[in-house]
């Protein structure tokens, strides 16, 4: 079996990983690389938990926390990780930090590089591109891409952009191996999670919202904007809060307002399976998470995108979340949309999996 190593280091990618859990390991001689680019390094244990994730063959502690610093120190240690395993194939997910400096480490070493996720590209409501240097996340996707061997996608828009990009790996559209997970966790997420009773929350009562771009936990005018939507809401919110986005509030003197209020319900960070079942019996999920939107979505539950762009325009186009920015207006119109009658089959039929495997095997195999 060819030798390949898999790159996670983010809540996103263990969740992908996770999808893909056991069947890398029965067609490939695996190595699994955990880059600690979570900025709470303890969330690294309960994903692998949680998901049942086999132990981690190398852990990076990083130092550095600034994103061209921490993309310097990755690919440096991935590097040296590389010459040490002497991998045929190098897989990455999304776009992170992680994905690009694996990605540029394993280019530079001779490795292939397979992307997940491959061909995502932020647009606005009217479907004018952003330039990639714009945003962290689309600077890293598109490099990924252009880097890659073979890109396989969640959605078709995905797979169109990179055909009209000539992008020169192979391109296979495979669906959402996120969405194959959702549909084979939901089952035992609806009928084990307590997270509902622990709060005392009532189905289709209560708002989910998430947030933790850096164009919003970077501005203070921004996570001002958003919390005075929440406090106008006519329903409680639930707030998990990640470690980021608390330290940055608490740097602009916005935690304590929220500490203070009955509205707003502040928790740690969730499991998966605690996000899925808050969102599902959401009446509304506002977040600037594509990973969170796309769970939405799967659950049928309308949306708020607190982006000013978005990477999974055909949700917004579907009908299923409404773009608002860090708008206050806009959050709060969004949340008065009404809900779709059609749920179209933007992300496969939850066999996403099998398409993906039959991709690679077919490439390396």
């Amino acid at each position: 079996m060819k030798k390949l190593v898999t790159v996670i280091g983010t809540r996103p990618q263990f969740i992908k990983y996770a999808a893909l859990n056991g069947c890398l390991k029965e067609n490939f001689n695996e190595v699994l690389i955990d880059t600690g680019q979570h900025y709470d390094a303890n969330l690294s244990s309960h994903f692998q938990k949680e998901f049942n994730i086999p132990n981690v063959t190398h852990r990076l502690q990083l130092v550095e926390s600034h994103p061209g610093r921490q993309l310097a120190e990755i690919i440096l240690r991935l590097d040296h990780l590389f010459e040490m395993e002497k991998p045929e194939i190098v897989l990455c997910f999304g776009d992170t930090t992680s994905a690009l400096a694996a990605a540029l480490s394993a280019i530079k070493r001779g490795i292939e590089v397979i992307h997940l996720e491959a061909g995502e590209r932020n647009f606005t409501a009217e479907e004018i591109r952003v330039p990639v240097r714009s945003i962290p996340e689309e600077t890293n996707r598109v490099l990924t891409d252009h880097l890659s061997s073979l890109l396989i996608c969640a959605s078709q828009r995905g797979f169109s952009n990179l055909i009209a990009e000539s992008v020169t790996g192979a391109v296979y559209f495979a669906g959402d191996i996120m969405y194959d997970l959702y549909l084979r966790q939901l089952d035992s997420i609806l009928s084990t999670s307590t997270i509902l009773e622990q709060f005392n929350l009532i189905p289709q009562s209560y708002y989910y919202c998430t947030v933790h771009r850096a164009i919003n936990t970077d501005s203070a005018t921004r996570l001002t904007t958003i919390l005075d939507a929440l406090f106008s809401l006519d329903s409680p919110v639930v707030f998990p809060l990640h470690p980021r986005t608390r330290k940055e509030l608490e740097k602009w003197q916005l935690f304590e307002r929220l500490e203070s209020s009955d509205q707003i319900h502040v928790l740690e960070p969730l499991t998966y399976a605690d996000s899925i079942m808050l969102s599902r019996q959401a009446k509304r999920v506002l977040t600037d998470s594509g990973g969170v939107l796309r769970e939405a979505f799967f659950g049928q539950v309308p949306s708020v995108c607190l982006d000013d762009t978005t990477a999974w325009l055909d949700i917004i186009h579907s009908g299923w979340s409404f773009l608002a920015g860090a708008n206050t207006d806009r959050i709060l119109q969004g949340t008065q949309t009404p809900t779709p009658t059609m749920h179209p089959e933007l992300f496969g039929t939850g066999n996403a999996v099998e398409h993906t495997m039959a991709a690679l095997n077919r490439c390396y195999n």
